[in-house]
């Protein structure tokens, strides 16, 4: 993992890492000095979430600027020393960022000497990096500017009122940006190691050339004297890998373009040659100019652009999702050697609806936006509006940290989301096909749907359920062979044209448990059809299905027609011939094993009614 990433930033210009980067929220001043270290000119824009880029004419400049300031993590802070708690927040001579509350108590001022002292001490191997006498002096006339002026130049200002004290700020002295940068890779030389401890960071002298490795800072923690329950108890070393000085900074820019969002979400790094020939390198470089410069925001649209360019299936990438939520996360990392965008023969035909359409899914991303998304009820996909066209956008919700509200979710929706979101990610951005078995393919489509018919409302004379049902039996008979499973769809047609001649011919029987399953269903509804209940809803069909026994079943099924034998046309032979044909078969098939066929009859047409309307039942 660690070579792959290295190799991916080594590909990036730096100009992708830093270039339109946003300014955090808080009160930014820019201040200018003539030569003797004088006041010459101060400007301020308090920045917020409503902050526009036209608003404030440096917005692009702080947020270059504070990107060479900001420290690595708060144990690498430039003010730790002297009296007091840590209380600056960045780490570079010519910018000074704190927040409200400790400049209102006064913490700050009495730090701004340790932090120079400390940042002039930084030591640099590479003569490049290291403070020339002319930066120094600069450098010094800067702390003695601050020294000197600090509370006056703050107490000026009236806007600092309005501040709350966690609110952040940020005073930037108009340097060259040249002079600021070099200043931050002298900071990241210098800190950038895990731990400053020569009995864990080892040196080694190659040709003359004296060279330190250390345990990287990415995603590692060296906490184990006060965290003794994450450390090792078994392993005979502290240190499982140490790096050289490039390997860490390589790190560091990747993590920091994840945290600046300068990288699509989830990310795909190709690792070698692929069957086009096309270098790794031109991959990655291609992936980080269609977000950053071409706005080719998700990554589906990515990989889209990637194929129709290349005409070929994309193969041997790691693919790293993270989340910047709650802090840095990697929450998911994998091998991809074949990423198949194409579906094979995916159609899903509206069997339940009264106008039978087909529609092709043609690529995976059509599959999670259509069928995922209707799955799970809108929880796993989540819709939602962007843009100022109001163009319809999808929030994924794979790794994210669902909280159960009954409000947006009923509890088996929850469930089935948090049981098999990952396998449904690994299926659609890893190509891993076996992730979906076919029992785990019914278990959440039958489970939502009875889900779906508990939850039924009638009002205003619809089923508040009734779409989100039949497009979940829709896709379970369209997609059930697909994934590995019969072919569900086929048995609709002979099934409807069987049930037609069993309610017109005599001498035509119930021949199989799946035409006594579907004649079931289509008895079922035309027996709670004939509730009088003010709520007449799809959960009326509890008390039948409940019963997995087939005898118990119909024993239900006999006292619903009791129970509304005064509104059933008795008499009539094609109600008396299907009552009589589903209470009479015998079969030991569980319910539960033909509950999809009698749902679909249930919920297709009723043959029952049609016959009403043509020839009385």
């Amino acid at each position: 993992m660690i070579t792959e990433i290295v190799n991916f930033i080594k590909c990036i210009d730096e100009h992708y890492m830093t270039e339109k980067l946003e300014p955090s929220k808080g009160l930014h001043i820019w201040i200018k000095l003539d030569a003797q270290g004088n006041y010459e000119k101060y400007e301020h824009w308090n920045i917020n979430k409503k902050t526009k880029p036209e608003d404030v004419p440096k917005y692009c400049e702080f947020g270059l600027r504070d990107y060479y300031s900001n420290w690595i993590s708060n144990n690498k802070a430039m003010d730790i020393g002297g009296k007091g708690k840590m209380q600056i927040l960045s780490v570079n001579p010519y910018t000074l960022f704190f927040n409200k509350e400790n400049y209102k108590k006064g913490n700050v001022l009495k730090k701004i000497p340790v932090y120079f002292k400390n940042i002039l001490k930084l030591k640099a191997t590479d003569d490049s990096l290291k403070f020339t006498e002319q930066e120094i002096n600069r450098i010094k006339l800067i702390e003695k500017f601050l020294v000197n002026n600090f509370n006056s130049l703050l107490d000026d200002l009236s806007i600092i009122d309005n501040l709350k004290d966690k609110d952040k700020i940020k005073i930037y002295f108009d340097e060259d940006i040249n002079t600021l940068r070099k200043a931050y890779e002298l900071y990241i030389e210098n800190k950038i190691f895990l731990v400053e401890n020569d009995k864990i960071n080892i040196k080694s002298t190659e040709n003359g050339k004296e060279t330190t490795y250390g345990m990287t800072s990415f995603f590692t923690t060296f906490g184990e004297d006060k965290k003794p329950f994450i450390s090792h108890k078994t392993s005979n070393f502290k240190v499982n890998s140490r790096f050289e000085l490039s390997i860490h900074k390589h790190l560091h820019n990747f993590k920091r373009m994840l945290e600046n969002k300068k990288l699509p979400n989830p990310l795909p790094i190709f690792i070698d040659k692929n069957e086009l020939n096309i270098d790794k390198n031109e991959l990655n470089e291609v992936v980080v100019t269609l977000y950053n410069r071409d706005k080719v925001i998700k990554f589906s649209e990515i990989i889209k652009k990637l194929i129709k360019d290349n005409n070929r299936d994309l193969s041997n990438f790691y693919l790293i999702f993270w989340s910047n939520y709650k802090g840095l996360e990697i929450k998911d990392f994998d091998y991809v050697p074949l990423f198949k965008f194409f579906l094979d023969d995916f159609k899903i035909i509206t069997y339940f609806f009264k106008e039978i359409k087909e529609n092709s899914i043609k690529d995976v991303f059509e599959f999670e936006s259509v069928v995922v998304h209707k799955t799970f009820n809108n929880v796993l996909i989540q819709k939602v509006k962007e843009g100022k066209n109001g163009e319809l956008q999808y929030s994924l919700k794979y790794f994210d940290d669902i909280k159960f509200d009954s409000k947006y979710m009923t509890k088996t929706t929850y469930l089935n989301v948090m049981k098999y979101r990952k396998a449904f990610y690994d299926y659609i951005y890893k190509s891993k096909h076996n992730a979906i078995s076919n029992q785990v393919f019914q278990d959440i489509l039958i489970s939502g749907i009875l889900d779906d018919v508990k939850h039924d409302e009638y009002k205003n004379g619809q089923h508040t359920k009734d779409i989100n049902i039949k497009d979940k039996l829709n896709i379970f008979f369209s997609l059930n062979k697909n994934f590995g499973g019969e072919d569900m769809g086929s048995k609709i047609l002979p099934l409807q044209e069987k049930l037609k001649s069993l309610l017109n011919y005599p001498d035509v029987h119930i021949e199989n448990d799946e035409e006594f399953a579907y004649s079931a269903g289509q008895l079922v509804y035309y027996l709670i059809y004939q509730s009088e209940a003010a709520n007449k809803t799809h959960a009326l069909m509890e008390p039948f299905i409940s019963k997995n026994e087939p005898e118990l079943f119909k024993v239900a099924i006999a006292r619903g027609i009791d129970k509304y034998k005064h509104k059933l046309p008795y008499g009539t032979k094609k109600f008396q011939k299907l009552a009589s044909e589903v209470l009479g078969w015998e079969t030991q098939t569980k319910i539960k094993d033909l509950l999809p066929l009698f749902l679909a009859g249930y919920f297709s047409n009723s043959q029952l009614f049609e016959s009403t309307k043509n020839e009385g039942v």
